[in-house]
């Protein structure tokens, strides 16, 4: 949710920014930098009214800003430390052990489909956004 953060902001020197998972409250107000928005259909912290709220929103700026669903794909499709699709159960608590994840209790795992589509958008989303 970083990125739709930054997008928002307004700094002068963001050209355009991308995001990974999520849908921030600054996702539908004012952007300043184009945003490409990459959600999997299957994560539930994502409701399909606030990415439809968001697709719009970003569809209407008219500076390529966008909202990619990627089919299939949960929270953590982009991450492949998650190499299948089993549920685990999150630590209590930190640990050094722990892959940096804080515990919603999802289902996290990585998608290698999902992932080559959103890394291909957002390599053709920053070429065609930033400066060289």
């Amino acid at each position: 949710m970083l990125a739709h953060e930054v997008a928002a902001c307004g700094a002068p020197r963001i050209d355009a920014a991308v995001a990974f998972y999520g849908v921030s409250p600054a996702s539908g107000g004012v952007q300043h930098a184009p945003l490409l928005s990459l959600i999997g259909d299957l994560d539930p912290l994502c409701s399909d009214p606030q990415v439809q709220v968001l697709s719009a929103a970003l569809t209407a700026r008219g500076d390529g800003s966008r909202v990619e669903m990627l089919r299939g794909a949960g929270r953590g499709f982009f991450d492949p430390g998650r190499r299948s699709r089993t549920p685990r159960t999150p630590p209590a608590a930190p640990s050094s052990e722990d892959s940096g994840y804080f515990d919603l209790r999802l289902r996290r795992y990585h998608d290698a489909q999902a992932s080559e589509v959103a890394w291909d958008a957002t390599i053709a989303f920053l070429k065609n956004h930033l400066r060289p």
